[in-house]
């Protein structure tokens, strides 16, 4: 294990992931959120996901905190596979997932650490998120509340948004580290084995973490491998959790969404709220 001297600090860990696109403007504000949490007793595991841009470098080695414990990989392993190795180096009652590009508002910590503390039964807990946009306008990505309402919202989208996700240690002993190999939708199939193995889910109502929303994002994902991998995990969600044919209509749905134009896309990616409502209604 990374940490040499148990302590308070040990009963939290924030997982922060950084690799070559790592940029010194996201990973300086990422820091910087991290660094105003209101809640001030936790360690930062930094993980290094093979050779970073040398102004990064640089910055990170300067942190001065002795809550700051860094890995490192020698070459880029993905982005499960560092959260994984992160994983197996800690042993913390709490797992907060941070980022590199997202920042966490200052309450955002003690608000889910206290509500785990308080609801034992939650074994991943997720919040409503800010996007930002180029224009400087916010999009707010609204997620289900309650763990059945996760269940049944995950037949057309993921339950928790990932960046805004704190763990129990529970979460990984029941449902196993990240999946490796679903390319860009590791998560999903987490989701999948969380609810396999009877993982309860929740999201809180309030906005706790900003990211930034442009085009690029968005191109990532129309990769055709990665539209290739989700459709075909989302096939396998829809089989494994008994959500029958209208599982197999949202996956073939996304998968269209996905290779339309990216003016289609970006304008189908900001009306999601008022999609997933119409069909939650139905």
């Amino acid at each position: 294990k990374i940490f040499d001297v148990m302590s308070s600090n040990d009963k939290i860990s924030v997982i922060v992931p950084v690799y070559i696109n790592t940029s010194i403007q996201n990973i300086e504000n990422c820091m910087r959120s991290i660094f105003k949490q209101s809640l001030n007793f936790f360690n930062i595991v930094i993980v290094h996901d093979g050779p970073l841009q040398e102004r990064v470098k640089l910055y990170l080695s300067n942190l001065k905190n002795k809550n700051i414990h860094h890995i490192k990989s020698s070459k880029n392993i993905g982005l499960a596979k560092a959260l994984n190795l992160a994983l197996e180096n800690i042993d913390s009652e709490f797992i907060i997932r941070q980022d590199s590009d997202t920042i966490s508002y200052a309450q955002r910590f003690k608000t889910q650490i206290d509500y785990l503390i308080e609801h034992k039964e939650i074994d991943v807990l997720g919040s409503h998120m800010n996007e930002k946009l180029t224009t400087g306008e916010f999009y707010v990505q609204k997620m289900p509340k309650k763990s059945i309402d996760c269940y049944e919202s995950f037949v057309f989208r993921n339950p928790i948004c990932h960046p805004t996700a704190v763990f129990r240690k529970s979460f990984f002993l029941k449902a196993g580290f990240y999946p490796i190999e679903h390319y860009q939708d590791e998560d999903s199939i987490l989701w999948l084995n969380g609810f396999l193995n009877n993982c309860k889910f929740e999201n809180l109502s309030e906005i706790l973490v900003e990211s930034n929303l442009d085009r690029n994002l968005l191109k990532r994902r129309k990769e055709l491998r990665a539209v290739y991998v989700t459709f075909f995990n989302k096939i396998k969600i829809s089989n494994e959790l008994n959500y029958g044919f209208k599982g197999y209509f949202y996956a073939v749905l996304r998968m269209f969404i996905m290779l339309t134009p990216d003016f289609i896309l970006f304008k189908a990616y900001l009306m999601r709220n008022t999609i997933w409502s119409k069909i939650q209604k139905k």
